[in-house]
């Protein structure tokens, strides 16, 4: 498994969540990206995925949380727009 090569690493547990996303195993694809975010709290890249991930599945309050913080802690500001796009409407 991927998580074999390093299991310290929030960038191997953030790939296996995509690659779970990828096939559909999406509480798999959950736990990867939460281990992604436990293994380095302050990522961006972590709360960023993870916060994506969620959305991508319908969790939106539980999405805000990761993204605000991947929002705050970028040194660039907003970063992919995240405030913008949390306030747009959902597509149906």
């Amino acid at each position: 498994a991927a998580s074999d090569l390093d299991p310290a690493s929030s960038e191997v547990w953030e790939n296996l969540g995509t690659a779970y996303s990828f096939d559909g195993q999406k509480e798999r694809a959950l736990e990867a990206y939460n281990m992604a975010v436990t293994r380095a709290p302050d990522s961006v890249s972590a709360l960023y995925n993870l916060g994506r991930y969620l959305w991508s599945i319908d969790r939106h309050e539980e999405a805000i949380g990761p993204l605000m913080k991947a929002s705050e802690k970028n040194d660039v500001g907003d970063i992919g727009g995240i405030k913008l796009w949390m306030t747009a409407e959902p597509s149906p």
